[in-house]
């Protein structure tokens, strides 16, 4: 069996019941039973990982690379030849994961997420804006799929002490950097047309934090 994550934003047309599916879906892992190639699949849409023969997939496009497999057979070539370079470099040629793209604003993600979930449905309006935040950001993070993206925030519902932690770090960023993250949050929280009380203490917190690292972002609550 291999394991290899860096196939993890694909969009893939499969064959189910003489029809054409399309899937955005991540490969998990593949091996070889008898004459068949299996693949451990996660779906983003349905957010659950199935295993299906090979012969159900029709073609596969890597949405981060742009590659275009018309068959099976062209896009394993890739899979277990990437495989096989990560395992002798692991430390040197890690795939780049899809987290790894949020990490240099980590923080950003938990203090906006915590906005967002302060009051009322973290619907689509907070979700898009934060994503239009983090590729704002990140440009990167734009080859990934909507469907991840949701899903990915989705799993993040930060507590008062991680909000109050990733403030802390806040010291490293630039005025401007700042007043960028403050906007969103102010963004974020007006989004169901007004700040509610509990959304206006801890933005009145978030800023009294950054006045005291001196940064003095330009905003009005």
């Amino acid at each position: 069996m291999a394991s290899n994550l860096k196939f993890y934003n694909l969009l893939v047309h499969l064959i189910d019941h003489n029809k054409i599916v399309e899937e955005n879906l991540a490969v998990k892992n593949v091996w070889r039973n008898d004459a068949n190639d299996l693949f451990n699949l996660y779906f983003y849409r349905t957010k659950k990982s199935i295993v299906i023969d090979g012969a159900f997939i029709k073609d596969i496009l890597d949405l981060n690379t742009e590659k275009f497999y018309s068959n099976v057979e062209s896009f394993l070539e890739d899979y277990f030849y990437v495989d096989k370079e990560s395992l002798e470099n692991d430390k040197y040629n890690r795939p780049l994961q899809d987290n790894k793209l949020m990490e240099k604003i980590g923080m950003d993600i938990t203090i906006l997420v915590f906005f967002a979930r302060r009051y009322a449905e973290f619907g689509n309006i907070k979700m898009q804006a934060i994503c239009n935040y983090i590729q704002s950001c990140e440009p990167r993070t734009a080859n990934l799929s909507r469907q991840y993206m949701q899903s990915f925030l989705n799993s993040i519902n930060p507590s008062v002490e991680e909000f109050y932690a990733a403030l802390n770090l806040l010291e490293r960023k630039t005025p401007e950097e700042a007043t960028k993250l403050a906007n969103e949050s102010v963004k974020i929280c007006l989004s169901d047309g007004q700040i509610h009380y509990s959304e206006k203490i801890y933005l009145a917190e978030m800023l009294q934090i950054l006045r005291e690292k001196g940064l003095e972002p330009e905003v009005m609550i």
